[in-house]
């Protein structure tokens, strides 16, 4: 049984190695060339005239004909993933792309973005590209289309900090992806104009997508708020959906980008002489930010809709590693694990909508 399991672990392995060369290889080779060349604001400006300046910039890397084909498509949930410009994350991106976004129901170029998930790719100009956009990140645009290229910079990290040890970045860095937070769903609401529900993931997390579309059938299309939930307890105490992934209705999304303090300060630059200035609405953590908008503007019959680590996995931790078939999130998997995920929550039979009870926050997922 051990040797088995270890020969299936050098398999996973020998996959993605596999898999990163095949990518390494075609993004020098350019043998998959792009039929479509990026947008310009103009080009933009002339197919989608409702679309800011700023909206337009952000989608300078994703070419117009696919800009005006999401704005026709009615999809169920936009999702951005934050993501920076640099080696290991484009390929975690890649690896993404070749497992999660393979199932069906995600919207992507090689299906002409039919589906009713739409996956993108949330950026902002790195400190290691002297705050420009790499060539790289350029090249994978044209292959994938699905990069959001926001004209905002990317905060520079201060810390000791890698990926999945659940340390801070640094005040900058954090205070950016919050900023990349508000910034995707504001962009999500004026573009994908028929969207149900905008959500946010981690980049370094395996989205069982068949779960997560079947889960989000049954939830109500207002006042919404959905994720893996914990306290903040602050002289005003609340509850915050942790960053792996949430989502809001369309309805709270606008409400969350709407309020007035949250759009004063958000393209505010970061600086430590006005570190205060952001404590507030804690900008140093997206996924608490966005519940601390949330806590303050008391929305009538908001819904919590509380998930556990029994199906929002976190491979980080022990305590959250019980991957199971109605799992919907697992972060932390290392890059050899992707394939391993998928052949592991595959069972042959169709994914059911979860059962969400009454608890004494909101509506509680079952890990029955």
């Amino acid at each position: 049984m051990a040797e088995g399991k270890l020969n299936r672990r050098k398999l996973a392995s020998l996959c993605v190695l596999a898999l990163l060369a095949l990518f390494f290889i075609t993004q020098q080779r350019g043998s998959e060339p792009p039929v479509m060349g990026k947008s310009t604001p103009q080009d933009l400006g002339l197919l989608l005239p409702e679309l800011s300046e700023e909206h337009r910039q952000a989608l300078q890397l994703v070419p117009t004909e696919v800009a005006a084909t999401w704005r026709q498509r009615s999809f169920l949930v936009a999702l951005g993933f934050l993501s920076p410009d640099n080696n290991e994350r484009r390929r975690r991106r890649y690896l993404l792309r070749l497992t999660s976004f393979k199932y069906k129901g995600v919207a992507t170029k090689s299906n002409n973005f039919t589906g009713e998930l739409i996956t993108t790719f949330i950026l902002a100009r790195h400190p290691d590209y002297n705050f420009t956009y790499s060539p790289k990140l350029k090249e994978e645009a044209r292959h994938w289309n699905d990069v959001i290229a926001l004209p905002m910079n990317e905060g520079r990290v201060s810390t000791n900090k890698k990926t999945g040890d659940g340390t801070h970045w640094g005040p900058e860095t954090e205070i950016g992806m919050s900023r990349k937070v508000f910034h995707w769903y504001d962009l999500a609401l004026h573009l994908f104009r028929n969207v149900s529900f905008i959500s946010k993931a981690d980049d370094d997390a395996f989205l069982h997508v068949p779960q997560f579309l079947a889960d989000l059938h049954v939830l109500p299309r207002r006042r919404v708020y959905w994720g893996y939930m914990k306290p903040m307890t602050v002289k005003d105490p609340f509850y915050f959906a942790a960053g792996i992934l949430y989502t809001l209705s369309r309805d709270v999304s606008e409400a969350f980008v709407a309020y007035e303090p949250l759009r004063k300060i958000i393209r505010v630059p970061y600086s430590k002489e006005r570190e205060m200035e952001f404590k507030p609405l804690i900008l140093e953590n997206e996924d608490i930010m966005v519940a601390r908008v949330i806590s303050y503007l008391k929305l009538d019959s908001l819904r919590y809709y509380v998930e556990s680590c029994c199906r929002f996995n976190d491979l980080n931790y022990g305590f959250c590693s019980g991957v199971r078939h109605s799992s919907v999130i697992i972060h932390g998997v290392k890059e050899e694990q992707y394939m391993e995920m998928v052949n592991r929550l595959y069972d042959g039979a169709p994914r059911t909508a979860n059962q969400f009870y009454r608890g004494y926050l909101g509506w509680h997922a079952s890990c029955s």
